[in-house]
């Protein structure tokens, strides 16, 4: 088992696809199939269940439900890549790092004053078409510290109060470039370790961390039933995931499993059962990541011919979609069933 540049596309490409997915489903079905701090899986099928009673069409937000795993993918594919790159000569320096966030942050500030626009366009159409009763001016959506507090990322890592966004998806951007300026650190760890045990470490961080924010504060990685989503979305909690892919950038040739999808399917149903409850939540992501790459990549085996192209074609704009599918499909859909979104 190896992953190939090509390969890397293809499941950027799935993982891209599987985001999309999910936040497709939150938009239209208002977080109705998420899972609860502390509630259960058998409660959350169980209501879950009942919700499609009442409502029989919801039954595709359930599935749709099920890629809450995609960003899994992209964490571990971020330390995977990062790894095999420097593993292969290239000088590990703060010029080569800082290229590296450069080519988050440009595209990330240029999206930033894009949705704004189209947010202020899309409120204006909606009161023009009588979707709603008031008027919505420019200068007024946002006051000028927040709008470049959004911009900045940095003042989100102290402050729960600085993480404004125009779009809640963007977390996923603070926490790459923490990973990028702290990879030199984990690099060292794991070329002056072996890989297994560099591993070890960084799980059990991440598993220290996870588990003391779960039990000892109202955090959660989903953010519902009033928890609070802050601290899962800070590096430490997400170090288990970079840490996976840096462990696979030496030891996947080694892992020869014949039928991965056999393998990931548990491993993701786990994720679920442990996601909802307290004490067995700080194990749910690394889960998702380990059985999400297993999934992913063994759809990319039979991918071939014109659709293996179309997920190429995506897999190498993943970056672009991901900063501009939610708002644009949130603020998109708002038009269109106004009294359906989730707000």
């Amino acid at each position: 088992m190896n992953i190939t540049r090509e390969q890397g596309i293809l499941i950027r490409a799935i993982a891209i696809i599987m985001v999309v997915i999910f936040h497709f489903q939150y938009d239209m079905f208002g977080g109705s199939f998420l899972i609860e701090r502390g509630q259960g899986a058998i409660a959350w099928v169980s209501d879950s269940i009942t919700y499609i009673g009442y409502e029989p069409n919801a039954w595709i937000g359930f599935f749709m439900y099920l890629c809450i795993f995609g960003v899994n993918i992209f964490f571990v594919l971020s330390g995977y890549g990062l790894m095999k790159k420097y593993m292969s000569g290239k000088n590990l320096n703060l010029k080569n790092m800082s290229k590296r966030s450069l080519k988050v942050l440009i595209p990330f500030w240029i999206a930033h004053p894009v949705i704004h626009i189209l947010d202020w366009i899309l409120k204006n159409l909606q009161y023009q078409f009588g979707f709603i009763e008031y008027k919505t001016y420019f200068a007024g959506m946002h006051s000028i510290s927040q709008y470049f507090e959004s911009m900045l990322i940095i003042p989100r890592w102290f402050s729960s109060e600085a993480m404004l966004s125009f779009v809640g998806t963007w977390w996923f951007i603070g926490i790459i470039i923490q990973f990028y300026l702290l990879f030199p650190f984990l690099y060292k760890l794991f070329k002056k370790l072996k890989p297994l045990h560099a591993l070890f470490i960084c799980v059990a961080i991440s598993f220290i961390y996870r588990y003391v924010i779960s039990f000892a504060t109202g955090a959660s990685p989903i953010g519902v039933n009033e928890a609070d989503i802050y601290l899962f979305v800070m590096f430490p909690a997400r170090l288990s995931e970079f840490a996976l892919g840096m462990y696979l950038a030496f030891e996947l040739k080694s892992i020869k499993l014949k039928n991965r999808t056999i393998y990931s399917i548990p491993l993701i149903i786990l994720g679920f059962i442990f996601l909802g409850n307290i004490h067995t939540m700080f194990m749910s992501d690394f889960l998702f990541a380990l059985g999400g790459i297993l999934f992913a990549y063994s759809i990319t085996k039979p991918l071939k011919g014109y659709l293996k192209e179309i997920f190429q074609f995506i897999g190498k704009r993943s970056y672009s979609i991901y900063l501009y599918h939610e708002p644009t499909m949130k603020l998109i859909l708002k038009f269109i069933f106004p009294n359906w979104i989730n707000s």
